[in-house]
């Protein structure tokens, strides 16, 4: 659980976030794979992590809503994705985390066996 919520968090605050204002700035930036999985999350306190993944996201929200038409017009490029536009980018940002919530409920499912 710990690795996950750090992990959650990081993605949240070091992609997502930084990448959705660089489209929206209109830097029409690159972007390659982001991966944290060598990072070490053995410090990280699980409530503290999702506090701030939740917090992050939140931000990222309230920003989105503020962008005019043009903004959310304008794309960056993914190696995997092609052309992303901020919406694009909200859209795999929710898949990772289902992926991620997905996971933990077929644990779940395992432990209560």
């Amino acid at each position: 659980m710990r690795d996950l919520a750090g992990h959650l968090a990081a993605t949240e605050r070091d992609c997502y976030e930084p990448r959705i204002h660089a489209i929206a700035a209109g830097e029409r930036p690159v972007f390659d794979y982001f991966t944290n999985e060598a990072t070490d999350f053995g410090d990280v306190e699980v409530e503290d992590a999702l506090e701030e993944w939740s917090a992050t996201r939140a931000r990222v929200i309230d920003f989105v809503k503020t962008l005019t038409e043009d903004q959310h017009r304008l794309t960056g490029r993914h190696e995997k994705y092609g052309d992303v536009r901020v919406e694009d980018y909200l859209a795999i940002a929710l898949d990772h985390d289902r992926d991620h919530l997905n996971a933990l409920e077929r644990l779940a499912g395992r432990v209560a066996r």
